[in-house]
């Protein structure tokens, strides 16, 4: 093993160790699935809601999680949810895939209501007529700003 004895010598690895260990956290967050649980009351939310599970889907940016979502999907299907909320960033501007996006959606809707609000990505994409037009096709209620 090699010994570092000066103080920049161990003042560079001690970044380079930091370094690595920010790639390393920044590949695992980009690449894990968080399920988060909160139990939200107020006496503004009908009783009709009560135990009602929602479930919240945001900045996929085209991620793929398995042969068609797979992970993803069974991981959203065991929360059980009452409707499905994605918003926004479901594809990423630079790397255009709608077919990644649409694997998704095509099976989220077969677990339960799904309901989209658009994202930047969407938006600086120009492709948002496409977007907006497949999710409707697949039967997802789409929000924009329109009655």
């Amino acid at each position: 093993m090699v010994k570092i004895r000066s103080k920049r010598g161990k003042k560079i690895l001690a970044l380079l160790l930091v370094g690595l260990c920010m790639v390393i956290f920044a590949r695992w967050q980009n690449n894990s699935i968080v399920i988060t649980k909160s139990d939200c009351r107020s006496v503004k939310i009908p009783p009709e809601f009560n135990g009602c599970v929602i479930a919240h889907i945001s900045d996929l940016h085209n991620k793929e999680f398995g042969k068609n979502q797979k992970i993803l999907l069974s991981k959203l299907k065991s929360t059980s949810p009452d409707l499905i909320v994605i918003t926004g960033d479901l594809i990423d501007r630079r790397r255009f895939d709608l077919s990644i996006a649409m694997s998704f959606i095509e099976g989220a809707v077969q677990i339960a209501p799904v309901y989209y609000v658009s994202g930047n990505h969407e938006a600086w994409s120009n492709k948002y007529p496409l977007i907006k037009s497949s999710l409707l096709r697949a039967g997802v209620q789409v929000l924009d700003d329109s009655m």
